[in-house]
């Protein structure tokens, strides 16, 4: 008995939503296979001067972009507030594809991984007593003493640390190879 295959419009638009879908989702991993090299690290590093003092130049800025960061994409994540601000986006913009790159996207791509990049190097060079100290202060009881709002904003910030963490322990040896010898250049600070 055979069996007949019948697409109706609707089946079929699903169909092709599905692979529109996992089109999209290769793409975006090969966008991540990039190889990460010298050179758009320190492109990365020089649109980092020139942008010194960007969020100064645009009251409101730092903050829409802090409510919205998600730690595991910290530039990426970020993006979407610029909305708000276009003459910001333009200025990044011509900032960032002076320094070669394709789009702020691509920029914020290649800098998210460099700052997981960076994070997984500094946690590979803690020592055992620094990452129990970094383990207790993620998973801390806050006392009695604390306001409740207080203890819910380190929740907050300890559930953020451990989503970077997670992200930075999968962050591929190739990256964490390419950026190591930059290191030096990188501040730990400034991306928190």
């Amino acid at each position: 008995m055979t069996q007949v295959i019948s697409l109706t419009s609707r089946s079929f638009t699903r169909i092709l939503i599905m692979c529109a879908m996992v089109s999209s989702l290769l793409a975006a991993g090969i966008a991540q296979a990039e190889t990460l090299t010298s050179t758009r690290i320190q492109s990365f590093l020089d649109t980092r001067d020139d942008l010194a003092g960007f969020d100064d130049d645009y009251p409101g800025l730092q903050q829409a972009s802090e409510e919205i960061r998600d730690m595991t994409s910290p530039l990426s994540s970020a993006i979407p507030a610029l909305e708000q601000f276009p003459e910001a986006r333009k200025h990044l913009e011509k900032t960032v594809t002076e320094h070669g790159f394709d789009s702020v996207e691509d920029w914020a791509n290649v800098g998210d991984r460099i700052i997981l990049a960076q994070i997984a190097i500094s946690m590979q060079d803690m020592s055992a007593e620094e990452r129990a100290m970094s383990e207790e202060m993620m998973s801390a009881d806050y006392g009695e003493d604390m306001p409740e709002y207080m203890k819910e904003r380190a929740r907050e910030m300890a559930a953020g640390a451990r989503a970077m963490r997670s992200a930075a322990e999968a962050v591929p040896p190739e990256d964490i190879e390419a950026v190591r010898p930059f290191m030096n250049q990188l501040d730990p600070e400034e991306y928190k």
